[in-house]
């Protein structure tokens, strides 16, 4: 990455000599030191914690109709799928297969839960209104999704470009000042539990509008904390949902650079090189309250995070309650605008 500042003597371009942390002057041969300046990032190790069920430990239901796994201890039966009401297939062992190593438990009960979910759909403005009223057959459920969290590290180089802008008036004219900068920074960043959902059942982005959970609560996974709940086998591995990571990582890190010039009105990243890489990744259970339930041949779900309380879902939508908003809405701008253009002495109509 090449980087260019102005001699503060002769106002030539400075050549940066990233080696020996200096800036060089081209024309009259003067330097000076950045100070903090780190020619080569600090060095790690990557590890994967890993852990399987023992025998006799847990067993594995594959549900006949939409195919989703669900794990219990030894001593749990599961015969009908909790997402679609079919049979499962009989369980089976999971010996030696992989296993979660971290867990959050669930903070908010049943009861909790089921309020929240009652609540939700009495406040759903645009849904049909017989679907207020209408009883459903799917329970809420209390599962464990899979998630992977990771720790990365972000080793960064940026040259951005900042700029500051003064307003003001001399009589009738009005003057606009743009003073503009550029920055160099440096990242070294370690990232700490950064989640990428692993779930076959629910989608990314849903499952995203949960968050955040609190990791200070995460505990070392025990199949007794499966005692009143199931757990939903990971359907990503750890490789397949580490580009997905590493792009959060980058984006977190663009944040940090942003805010060190924070000062400053304009910001943008010109140009940046670097390292994001793994430190450590675990297969965790994080806790969900769900609905899955049917309306007029279409499947909705909701969703609650099972420690925060927060919800995400998509309810049926009606037609004619969207058609009436939009043109409520449309019906208040128009008068707004009609007052406002009076107001300023245009006509009414």
């Amino acid at each position: 990455m090449h980087f260019q500042y102005s001699c503060s003597q002769c106002h030539e371009p400075m050549e940066f000599d990233k080696k020996n942390a200096i800036l060089r002057c081209r024309n009259c041969n003067i330097t000076e030191e950045i100070t903090g300046y780190l020619s080569e990032f600090s060095s790690f190790s990557t590890h994967i914690e890993k852990d399987t069920y023992d025998d006799e430990q847990a067993r594995q239901y594959v549900c006949n109709n939409c195919h989703a796994v669900l794990v219990t201890d030894n001593h749990t039966s599961l015969e009908k799928c909790y997402f679609c009401g079919q049979p499962m297939h009989p369980g089976e062992r999971m010996s030696g297969d992989f296993a979660p190593t971290r867990i959050i438990p669930f903070s908010i009960s049943y009861k909790e839960a089921k309020k929240s979910y009652r609540k939700w759909r009495r406040n759903m403005i645009f849904a049909p209104k017989e679907y207020g009223k209408q009883k459903q057959k799917a329970k809420l459920v209390g599962l464990y999704l899979p998630f992977w969290l990771y720790d990365m590290e972000e080793q960064q180089e940026a040259f951005l470009h900042t700029a500051n802008i003064k307003k003001w008036k001399e009589g009738k004219e009005k003057i606009t000042e743009t003073s503009r900068y550029e920055l160099y920074r440096q990242a070294d960043l370690t990232l700490k539990h950064i989640p990428q959902a692993a779930s076959g059942m629910f989608s990314k982005k849903m499952l995203e509008k949960l968050m955040p959970y609190d990791y200070t609560a995460l505990k070392k996974f025990s199949l007794q904390d499966l005692n009143l709940h199931y757990a939903e086998q990971y359907n990503s591995t750890q490789d397949e949902s580490l580009s997905d990571a590493k792009k959060q990582a980058d984006h977190l890190t663009d944040i940090f650079l942003k805010e060190s010039a924070a000062s400053y009105q304009e910001i943008s990243i010109k140009e940046k090189e670097g390292n994001t890489s793994l430190l450590s990744a675990q297969y965790t259970l994080l806790p969900v309250w769900t609905v899955r339930y049917d309306y007029r041949d279409s499947e909705y779900t909701f969703l609650m995070n099972g420690q925060t309380g927060k919800v995400a879902g998509n309810p049926p939508l009606s037609l004619p309650k969207l058609a009436v908003g939009f043109g409520l809405i449309a019906t208040f701008l128009f008068i707004f605008l009609r007052i406002f253009t009076a107001l300023l002495g245009g006509p009414v109509l």
